[in-house]
């Protein structure tokens, strides 16, 4: 093969687009495909690293498919789907103009699910907030009183289970090695099952749902296989905690091109509706929407759909749920024992109601298991923090030898190989918001 430059390479594959487009007249073709090269290593005989060079080709117009529909001329076409809204972004991306649109309420009544914004805690008699975006990641406190809002849901979710979805493996797995050193995950596994997505095991899904007592909790990821499509109806999930909003990895080519290509586009369309910055919100949001939909599966199913970041009030934000789903949002900006007797009394009011429908698969489960005795509640809290009047957050940090080393040690800034390593790495969630904070050649990628 001729050894052409990057620049002639590309050059070559232009006009090959351009042929080819030409040949199914259709000019529009070669605008909607964007392609780039990029630089791999892969790994050769005895270990040695060979650099490649990768083609890659992306459709960003998903109204080139759409059309091969539109030529069969039917007489009418109906997409449904609980996640399609809104609708203006939605015939940007097809390309068509939508004569009817529709969006319902829930099946289920509304006195049956429960939207829930937690925006801080208190620790310290100080309220302090919650905002899981990639320069806070490291926040030990945040991550802290994090699991122990999770060891609370807990306890009120008596029976049934837990979906908890990060928004990267890496900050999961942050979080889950802070938490077993503070002794969170003891306190969680006093009162539920864990089972947690390491990526690793295939049957992850068919093992929760097989525990006998459905009284698990699932630690995942957004974009995961338990995000979407998955069915937790009745017991099998109660509730779904998402912990942080999540954007798609800025520093991903294939992120930054999509915004690029809209931009473009937008800049060339007379009120256009949809730029780069817009698609990457909805993004996001489209698969917060995916999760939280896992829970509330049928007319005589109920659960409560909690999402854990103050960024979640941002109006912009809030627009991009779901009908359903705003108007039952409630924001909490700092939890305490009032909020956790609310969600227990939700519950109790839940199980009187359906207790006895054998049509929703609700079964009448013995009295025991509803309220927590006082030894399960000793495993969480032992009697002397649970007497005391601090907050829920300063009994978790009562033994502050361990925090304290995190929380006054000296931070050491990574040296420019490292930081690279960590801005580059696919399971991290860096958003746009987070650029300014990156060293200026990472910053040259946008």
């Amino acid at each position: 093969m001729h050894d052409y430059s990057r620049r002639t390479k590309l050059s070559i594959l232009h006009n090959l687009l351009q042929k080819i487009s030409a040949i199914l007249e259709d000019k529009n073709i070669v605008n909607s495909y964007v392609y780039c090269l990029s630089d791999e290593k892969i790994q050769g005989n005895h270990y040695i690293h060979k650099k490649v060079i990768k083609l890659n080709i992306f459709c960003f117009n998903p109204g080139l498919g759409f059309k091969d529909i539109i030529n069969f001329h039917p007489y009418s076409i109906i997409l449904t789907s609980g996640t399609l809204a809104p609708f203006d972004i939605l015939e940007e991306e097809l390309k068509i103009k939508f004569d009817t649109t529709l969006e319902n309420e829930h099946i289920i009544d509304q006195s049956q699910y429960k939207f829930i914004i937690i925006k801080g805690y208190e620790l310290y008699n100080k309220n302090l907030h919650f905002n899981f975006e990639y320069n806070n990641r490291s926040d030990i406190k945040s991550i802290v009183s994090l699991g122990m809002t999770i060891v609370h849901l807990c306890q009120s979710v008596k029976y049934g289970g837990i979906l908890v979805y990060f928004t990267s493996f890496a900050y999961m797995n942050q979080c889950y090695s802070v938490w077993g050193e503070n002794n969170i995950i003891s306190k969680i596994s006093a009162v539920k099952t864990i089972y947690f997505d390491d990526k690793k095991n295939k049957n992850l899904i068919k093992d929760f749902k097989n525990n006998k007592n459905k009284n698990s909790i699932l630690l995942s990821v957004f974009r995961g296989t338990s995000s979407e499509g998955i069915d937790f109806k009745d017991d099998f999930a109660r509730m779904v905690i998402c912990v942080g909003v999540p954007y798609a990895n800025i520093v991903e080519e294939k992120v930054q091109l999509k915004k690029k290509y809209l931009d473009e586009i937008n800049d060339k369309i007379i009120g256009g509706r949809l730029n780069g910055r817009k698609w990457y919100l909805n993004d996001a949001i489209s698969n917060v929407n995916q999760s939280l939909g896992r829970v509330l599966r049928h007319i005589y199913d109920y659960g409560i759909l909690v999402c854990i970041d103050e960024r979640y009030e941002q109006k912009n934000i809030k627009n991009l749920f779901s009908k359903w789903i705003r108007e039952k949002c409630e924001v909490v900006n700092t939890i305490n024992d009032n909020f956790f007797d609310s969600i227990n009394q939700f519950f109790d009011e839940q199980e009187k109601k359906f207790k006895n429908n054998d049509e929703g698969n609700i079964i009448n489960k013995n009295a025991n298991i509803f309220s927590l005795n006082n030894e399960v509640k000793d495993k969480i809290y032992d009697s002397e923090d649970s007497n005391n009047n601090n907050s829920l957050f300063d009994r978790a940090f009562k033994n502050k030898t361990k925090v304290v080393q995190y929380e006054y040690e000296e931070s050491e800034e990574p040296d420019e190989n490292n930081k690279n390593a960590e801005v580059t790495n696919k399971n991290e969630e860096i958003n746009e918001n987070d650029l300014n904070n990156i060293n200026e050649e990472n910053k040259e990628i946008t």
